[in-house]
């Protein structure tokens, strides 16, 4: 399947299954020869090498955003985000 039949949402869920299995070359692949992306890594092997690293570091070490807190659409509208560890309020950071 080439990149445009893709739509933006399927492009998505194909680079998650990629990164899932270790296809990072199939990532690299994905993006604009323009984009940021490529920008920050114009060497497809060596993004490739980058991959397979930090796959074997987050087996290691645990997903890296192990720690992230998930903010819900109303906890940014209200300014306020909650989950079971802490609370953060971010109203004023603007």
């Amino acid at each position: 399947m080439s990149m445009s039949s893709y739509t933006p949402s399927e492009l998505i869920m194909a680079r998650t299954e990629a990164f899932a299995s270790g296809d990072f070359g199939f990532i690299y692949d994905s993006y604009h020869p323009e984009s940021n992306f490529r920008r920050q890594f114009p060497d497809r092997g060596e993004y490739c090498r980058y991959g397979v690293e930090v796959g074997q570091q987050e087996r290691r070490d645990g997903p890296a955003g192990a720690d992230a807190v998930a903010i819900e659409p109303a906890e940014l509208r209200s300014g306020v985000a909650t989950d079971r560890r802490r609370r953060a309020d971010f109203r004023d950071l603007g």
